[in-house]
């Protein structure tokens, strides 16, 4: 680009005139050029741009004659002329055009005037360029010692003489001389480096200075050696982290700044030599990695022989530097060349390694109290951590030490390698309420992709087979969940990539109800995972890295607990008649709840229960019977802490704190998240111990004996005072206060529902221990359960009664009466499995079947239909079960308890026998396997009842697993007239691997199908390009060509979606078939229709059909849809089209081979990469156009943009045919 000059003169100058072409007046007076005097000078003032108005002013500092005289004159291209006789006036204004002026005065007293004294006029010049400028060109790059032309090229200038200079790699400045005439300059480099070069220009007639000049830009010229001799190059990366002891590495979100260094064969550095950054290897490919130029970049050497590059990583999951250090999926080791374009055989190969942060959250050592972790950055929701009931009571405690595992994950090889772990699980065949839990697996870090592969799921109605991944460290687990009914010879199911590695286990369960010949169940053959770099390394994070700080808890405003609330957390320190109220942290804090027992308005006792953030940030009170005293409102303040090193806390002083740690890596300007953990100071008295335990059925009596002996373990005395210790929860049936002739005193005890306790014995002065049937120690906590019966249904719903409910009906379950099946209950003691149960079967139609529970509390029995269409199942206790000496046990402790239960609870469960086909729920079409990122894709499904007919109105259930971000547009659709319900699913990220489930309740079916998301290979929307016509066959066939392949299934069998009209007449032809090969679509016509002749035009319009709320639409084989759109043809026609792209345009040209195109006629033009965009639409995006008028061709000119490296060919497609120009 030319710098135009562009000043406003105030300027004065005083010289000799050249000839004039026309010869003033004073110039008849004598033939020689009038001397100018030094004291009149002349000054222009005003804008010299194009068309501007400039002011010539004359001035005589130095006369004492107040009637001076003044003649201007003014030289254009078209040479002098007066603008202004003598007069008194010493101003004139002009309005310029473009162009270069010389302006000249001249200055006489009166008296000279009158004398005709021409000789002695003064006389004052000055010069003006308006709107003139050079240009200077010259070729990018030039050699040592050989020459090079330099051209300049001047405009608005008179009579234009040219001038070089010429800045040398050493900073020296030289001329082309004095101004010469031509615009050419030939100059040979001495040097080898960047040239700096410029330009003058000015009218002959102007002083030889630059005020009265024009210039070019500066422009740049490289000049290489002679001969480049490099014999190495060696290449560093100049910020690496020290932290991560690798001279290559650094972490993901910082850039990383590579060089190189340049040498001869002598070693010294080469200077100003071209070299060549290329990037030639990335080992993840979710990354985008890039250099200033794309995939390159050129730099130079400088005096050193240095060349320095800028390397950059993104990934498409994280936005922000932070988010991408954590992610350990998106390290990468990038290889790049460095090559000298003038040393082709010279090149050197290094990598770069970009690492993550892994932490596995917070932790504290020495409580006294369970501890859990945090979960690691990322997790939506917290699992807080505690360090619950620290003891640093001076006696007993010990500082708590904090502290933030993490460290350093690098890739240290860049081969993707996989391995195959042959696992062999069989679940064996399925039985009732049965759960199967194979030995978990370990998947090591450092892998993309897993896959678990089974050679057999066959589950039956209700059956759940539960795929859990948890990451090591206590991440947030992936789970996979697959419902029966489902009978697949294999089946596959992928496991999410994750860098830390972790465990894969497996869970199965069964319903009450099991057809066996549909159970054969799971059989799991292999698990295969992929590296992502082959291996990692792990470099520790130091704990000095790590800034901790406390600060107090701030609690949510009291609400009050109601009786069952407070005594379901705090166990045997409920008591009743008193108050309770609770405050939790405010969120996002973390921290124990605070539970306060309130008499009389007053605080009298404090309890801390555990709080968890419950996924609304919310925090809440979680785990039960946890609660530890405290003194009232202690809790209140932040105690006074002492820290000591490294990183210990203690405190002699009760009360809670916080505790908030974030990384402070050195080298590193990142806000790392905050991890948060929390103590409670507790005083030891406060602690809870771990007493023996036992337990009993609600409603049973446990006899517990205290043992009285002296130091030498003699029995106490006959009659010694026994005092004993119960909860005013536990009801005492008969109580002993002293001991019998052995020393032992009894205690019978009872209690209903769910109900613990602690007892204890004391005798002063004497040695006590309790016992009872199970357990024996100082103190016994006692607890009593309630009996539960449960069934689990065929829709894995769960039903249950307990002791307290007795009888309950679950709803009916409907049986094929062609086959057996076994039908099985679960009996528990609260929430525990319950062995050596006796329990009774009867259909009041003969059949009784008693059974005793197993070791998972399971009783079971075979049921056949019986010619019974209908029957009910009474399931209850057998009454003399519990006095014939049966042995209950609770995951292998007995009863510690004697006598009846406090209730017996009862099933009835109704059965309906069908000997008709039972109702069915399937596919309408075969469901997409593939789907594109960024396409809705339907799924629709047909229900039909037992008689084979439609469903109609029926509520059919959504649902879609392992999803990541994938979604349904809803969750539960009601069936059509024709038994239709469609859904939508959309938003999928590339490699995730999702499944959708329809469920119908009144068919009690379901089905599923795997989708899995990608990003399709070549151009990137799916339009119609061309249209082309058989007219010679009869009836006539339409042939409808696509961007891409379509897919069957998506297209009716009816053709409705390809509406064909004549545009002229406005006559739609019917179609009677159609037929899909590839990216083509063949309309065959109805016979009803005139025949289309082959000297007319037709269209076709793709759009989608919804008829009674079944949406379909053409769409390719990744379930990306054609929008709605036309493609013509027409006849007679000979199609041409010209396409070119110059200076971001395409210039598309379409004609008929000189005759005439009817207006109407599609052209689409369609990039070949996501990476080019048309006239502003979105990238890949096709820019559909139609001719506007009757004419012998038609053009259009559109702006296009590539936005990778690698240049986009873009299709243009007119009547049939098809050119293909590239960007």
């Amino acid at each position: 680009m030319t710098r135009h000059r562009h000043v406003w003169l105030s300027a004065i100058f005083s010289g000799t005139l050249a000839t004039f072409s026309f010869m003033p007046r004073i110039y008849a007076a004598s033939n020689r050029p009038a001397v100018s005097q030094r004291n009149l000078s002349l000054m222009a003032s005003g804008s010299v741009a194009s068309n501007g108005s400039v002011k010539f002013q004359a001035s005589l500092p130095g006369s004492t004659d107040p009637h001076m005289l003044y003649q201007f004159w003014l030289e254009s291209e078209k040479g002098w002329s007066m603008i202004q006789d003598y007069s008194s006036s010493n101003m004139v204004r002009v309005p310029l055009k473009s162009g270069s002026y010389i302006a000249a005065v001249y200055g006489l007293t009166q008296s000279q005037f009158d004398q005709h004294q021409w000789s002695q006029a003064q006389i004052a010049t000055a010069v003006i360029n308006a709107g003139s400028q050079v240009q200077l060109s010259l070729g990018p790059s030039a050699v040592q010692e050989q020459g090079v032309s330099l051209k300049a090229h001047s405009t608005n200038l008179i009579d234009p003489v040219y001038q070089f200079w010429i800045e040398n790699p050493n900073g020296q400045w030289t001329s082309s001389g004095g101004y010469q005439s031509s615009s050419s300059f030939r100059y040979v480099p001495p040097l080898a480096g960047t040239y700096r070069i410029i330009a003058y220009a000015k009218d002959r007639g102007a002083p030889n200075n630059g005020k009265d000049s024009v210039w070019s830009r500066v422009e740049r010229m490289q000049a290489a050696p002679t001969e480049t001799t490099v014999a190495t190059i060696a290449t560093h990366l100049d910020n690496p982290l020290p932290l991560l002891h690798n001279s290559h590495a650094l972490l993901l979100g910082q850039s990383a700044l590579v060089s190189c260094s340049i040498k001869d064969d002598h070693g010294n550095p080469l200077v100003d030599v071209p070299v060549e950054f290329t990037l030639t290897n990335d080992s993840n490919p979710s990354d985008h990695v890039s250099l200033p130029q794309g995939l390159n970049d050129t730099e130079v050497t400088n005096a050193q022989g240095m060349a320095e590059s800028v390397l950059s990583l993104t990934n498409p999951e994280n936005g922000y530097a932070t988010s991408l250090a954590m992610n350990s999926g998106a390290i990468a080791r990038i290889t790049y060349q460095v090559t000298v374009p003038s040393a082709p055989g010279v090149a050197a190969t290094n990598s770069v390694l970009f690492g993550a942060v892994q932490e596995s959250g917070t932790a504290v050592a020495n409580a006294t109290g369970g501890v859990e972790k945090t979960a690691s950055w990322g997790s939506p929701v917290y699992h807080l951590q505690y360090a619950f009931a620290e003891n640093i009571d001076q006696s007993l405690g010990k500082p708590l030490t904090l502290k933030m595992p993490a460290s350093f994950i690098l890739p240290v090889s860049s081969n993707h390698s996989a391995a195959t772990l042959q696992v062999h699980d069989n679940s064996q065949d399925l039985e009732p309420l049965e759960t199967w839990s194979p030995k978990a697996v370990t998947i090591p870090e450092g892998f993309t992709r897993a896959l678990l592969k089974l050679s057999r799921l066959n589950l039956p109605q209700g059956s759940v087979f539960k795929v859990t991944f948890t990451p090591k460290g206590k991440g947030t687990p992936y789970v996979r969940t697959i419902s029966g009914p489902i009978s697949q010879l294999a089946a596959s199911i992928p496991i999410p990539p994750e860098m830390t590695g972790g465990t894969l286990s497996l869970t199965l369960s069964t319903p009450s109800l099991i057809n066996s010949q549909e159970a054969s169940g799971v059989n799991v053959t292999s698990l295969t995972w992929h590296t992502l770099s082959g291996s990692v390394v792990r470099v520790p994070v130091p704990p000095s890295d790590t800034a901790w700080q406390a600060a107090g808890v701030n609690y949510s405003v009291a609400t009050d607990l109601n009786s069952s609330q407070a005594q379901k957390y705090l166990g045997s320190y409920y008591q009743s008649g008193v108050s309770y109220h609770v405050r939790v942290p405010v969120y996002p804090e973390v921290g124990d709840g605070v539970i306060s027992e309130v008499m009389n308005h007053h605080t009298v006792s404090d309890f801390l229960v555990p709080s968890v953030n419950n996924g609304n940030n919310q925090n809440v009170l979680t785990d039960t019977q946890k609660a530890v005293p405290v003194a009232p409102k202690v809790m209140d303040t932040l105690p006074k802490m002492d820290w000591g090193s490294p990183y210990t806390v203690s405190s002699t002083q009760s009360g809670g704190a916080e505790f908030v740690g974030r990384l402070a890596i050195p080298g590193t300007h990142m806000a790392w998240p905050l991890m948060h953990s929390y103590a409670a100071f507790v005083a030891g008295s406060g602690l809870v111990s771990s007493y023996p335990s036992s337990w009993a059925l609600a409603g049973q009596s446990v006899v517990v004996r205290a043992q009285v002996t002296d130091r030498f373990g003699n029995p106490a005395p006959w009659g010694t005072p026994v005092q004993w210790s119960v909860p005013t929860q536990i009801t005492v049936l008969s109580r002993q206060g002293t001991t019998d002739g052995q020393g032992e005193a009894k205690i019978v005890l009872e209690a209903n529902g769910l109900t613990k306790g602690l007892v204890s014995a004391k005798s002063p002065g004497y040695q006590v221990k309790i016992q009872d049937k199970d357990a024996t120690g100082t103190s016994l906590a006692l607890k009593w359960l309630p009996l539960r019966f449960a069934f689990t249904s065929r829709l894995a719903r769960t039903y249950d009664t307990s002791s307290a409910q007795f009888v309950k009906r679950v709803p009916t379950q409907t049986l094929n009466a062609s086959q057996s099946y076994e039908m099985g209950i679960q009996v528990l003691a609260g929430n525990e499995p319950l062995s050596g149960y006796g329990v009774e079967m009867d259909n009041k139609q003969g059949q009784t079947t008693p059974a005793i529970t197993n070791s998972h509390g399971i009783a079971q029995w075979k049921i056949t239909t019986n010619h019974y269409p209908a029957e009910t199942w009474n399931v209850k206790s057998v009454s003399s079960s519990l006095d014939q000496g049966t042995i209950l046990a609770l995951n292998g402790s007995p009863d510690a308890g004697q006598g009846p239960v406090a209730g017996f609870p009862e099933l009835k469960i109704p059965l309906s026998w069908q000997s008709e086909s039972i109702p069915s729920l399937k596919w309408n079409v075969p469901p997409p396997a593939l789907a594109a990122v960024g396409a809705k894709v339907p799924f629709t499904v047909l229900a039909k009842n037992a008689d084979g007919n439609p469903l109609v109105n029926d509520p059919i259930s959504f649902s879609l697993w392992g999803q990541k971000t994938a979604a349904l547009n809803t969750g539960s659709v009601s069936t059509n007239a024709e038994g239709l319900a469609q859904v939508w699913v959309s938003g999928g990220q590339a490699g995730e691997e999702d499944t959708l489930e329809a469920s119908s309740p009144k068919t009690t079916a379901s089905v599923t199908t795997p989708l899995s998301w990608l990003k399709p290979l070549g151009v990137s929307q799916m339009v119609p390009l061309t249209l082309s016509l058989n007219a010679a066959k009869k009836p006539n066939i339409l042939t409808v060509s696509f961007s891409r392949s379509v897919d069957p299934n998506s297209v009716l069998s009816n053709g409705s979606q390809f509406v064909v009209k004549n545009p002229h007449t406005g006559m739609v032809y019917q179609v009677h078939s159609l037929q899909v090969q590839g990216s083509q679509v063949a309309l065959t016509l109805s016979n009803s229709n005139p025949d289309i002749s082959a000297h007319s035009g037709i269209q076709v319009a793709v759009t989608p059909v919804t008829y009674n709320g079944i949406t379909s639409i053409v769409s390719d084989t990744y379930q990306q849809a054609a929008p709605s759109s036309v493609v013509t043809a027409f006849a007679p026609s000979a199609p041409e089209i010209q396409a070119t792209a110059q200076n971001g345009n395409l210039n598309v040209t379409v004609s008929n081979h000189g005759a005439s195109i009817p207006s109407g006629q599609s052209v689409v033009i369609m990039p070949g990469s996501p990476s080019g965009s048309l006239a502003g639409l979105s990238g890949g995006e096709a820019d559909v156009l139609s001719t506007s008028g009757v004419a012998t061709l038609d053009s259009w000119k559109i702006p296009y943009q590539d936005q990778g490296a690698a240049k986009v060919t873009y299709v243009v497609s007119f009547d049939g045919k098809t050119f293909s120009v590239t960007g």
